[in-house]
């Protein structure tokens, strides 16, 4: 973010919010500001604007991730029974389109996962050096992001990478790029929207107060959830289950019906043999 004063236009919160939990209440102009008192308190209360250490896997563990998905291990069991009956009737499409469409799901998956991971690694290790633009005490100042607590004011400008969620109490042709975050390149924020961490200032300038820091925001969730940290839904806990169940079935199928193809072969062989054998004795 760029450095240097910022210009009187910060808002605040009332210093009687100063002891509450969150900070939901536009900050009105004019305000001071936190003092010093008050921002060792929301830091302790709401922790630092830090993330926690995302951890790294490589592209084999995004590919064996992948496989964990239930319906693609359906899909794995669905393929394996159609290339088993393959076996005897001589017909390998099925079993080889099923595969190929599994294969193809995994690959684009896991390297979505991948260019997520190195994305929001570099945004951690640009935001990280950035210096933001706040209003402590009625003075303004430009400090480390990581030094951002809920209820701060800070002010937004061209380049800037906005450091924590912000709720905007004013705008001037504010545009940001929220493609990291929602998918949106190009978004208009006005009065009472709110900013996301990791977004980055287009055109034009905000003033706003900090809402979440850290892993609180919506960009640490993301984090979380590209690192592993999130938790399965309940839905995908029964998907688990059905998945599991089917993989056990669809295995014994094919166990036993490769097992059915194999004697009916050796019957036939047998009785074949035993045919020509009496066949010739005639002759």
């Amino acid at each position: 973010m760029r450095s240097g004063d910022a210009t009187g236009s910060g808002t605040a919160l009332p210093a009687d919010e100063s002891a509450e939990p969150e900070c939901t209440s536009p900050a009105v102009p004019g305000r001071q500001g936190l003092d010093s008192a008050e921002v060792e308190l929301r830091r302790q209360l709401h922790g630092a604007n830090t993330f926690a250490p995302l951890p790294t896997k490589s592209m084999l563990q995004f590919i064996g991730s992948a496989f964990e998905d239930p319906m693609l291990r359906i899909l794995v069991a669905a393929a394996a029974i159609s290339m088993l009956l393959g076996v005897h009737s001589g017909e390998y499409a099925d079993g080889i389109a099923i595969t190929v469409a599994v294969l193809i799901v995994v690959a684009v998956g896991a390297g979505n996962e991948w260019r997520a991971q190195r994305d929001y690694t570099a945004l951690d290790q640009i935001t990280s050096r950035e210096l933001v633009k706040v209003t402590r005490d009625g003075t303004a100042l430009s400090i480390d992001a990581s030094e951002i607590v809920v209820g701060d004011l800070v002010e937004l400008g061209l380049g800037d990478v906005v450091p924590a969620d912000v709720h905007l109490t004013g705008t001037t042709g504010l545009i940001v790029d929220e493609s990291q975050i929602t998918g949106e390149p190009l978004s208009d924020k006005s009065l009472d929207d709110a900013l996301f961490a990791g977004s980055r200032v287009l055109d034009g300038r905000g003033f706003g107060v900090v809402t979440a820091v850290g892993d609180a925001t919506v960009f640490g969730s993301i984090r979380g959830e590209i690192g592993g940290t999130d938790r399965s839904t309940p839905l995908q806990e029964r998907l688990e289950r059905f998945a599991v169940w089917i993989g056990r079935v669809g295995s014994a199928t094919a166990v036993l019906t490769f097992l059915a193809l194999v004697s009916a072969d050796l019957v036939r062989g047998t009785a074949t043999a035993g045919f020509n054998l009496e066949f010739g004795e005639l002759l």
